[in-house]
């Protein structure tokens, strides 16, 4: 196969490492008899714009759609106060729109500072509900033009 850097669109991309193929981490089995699938894990750099990438990802379809436990909010995520400072000392905020919104911590975050049109797109059913449930507008898709 050739293949070319996803930035620069040149073919002069070495291989780095190979980790060889394994499961999607977020996978988790339901169940002893599951079939696990793997996947080749191999990282390239480009020695013309020097982008480290996986020249051939998982399907995002299949790496986002599915997975079955949250992202967010089981674990303490201390940099959203400073980036909410950030963006709030920086520009005026009436709406966001959060692309891989998850469970809608960060939608939540800012709307205790104020911000009240909040809309989010998540690919996993799951936990763009759970943003919903949180009150959100959330669209349960990928990314698209």
């Amino acid at each position: 196969m050739e293949i070319s850097c996803r930035n620069c669109k040149t073919k002069n991309i070495v291989e780095i490492i190979d980790l060889g193929k394994m499961p999607i981490a977020h996978r988790l089995l339901t169940s002893t008899d599951d079939e696990v699938s793997l996947y080749p894990r191999v990282l390239h750099w480009c020695q013309s714009c020097g982008l480290g990438q996986i020249v051939a990802p998982i399907d995002p379809g299949l790496l986002y759609m599915d997975y079955n436990y949250c992202f967010s909010s089981w674990k303490n995520e201390p940099h959203i106060p400073g980036e909410i400072r950030i963006i709030l000392e920086n520009m005026m905020v009436e709406s966001c729109f959060d692309i891989g919104c998850n469970e809608g911590v960060f939608l939540n975050a800012l709307k205790l500072q104020g911000v009240s049109v909040l809309f989010g797109l998540e690919p996993n059913k799951i936990t763009s509900q759970m943003a919903r449930d949180r009150g959100f507008t959330v669209y349960t898709e990928l990314l698209s033009e």
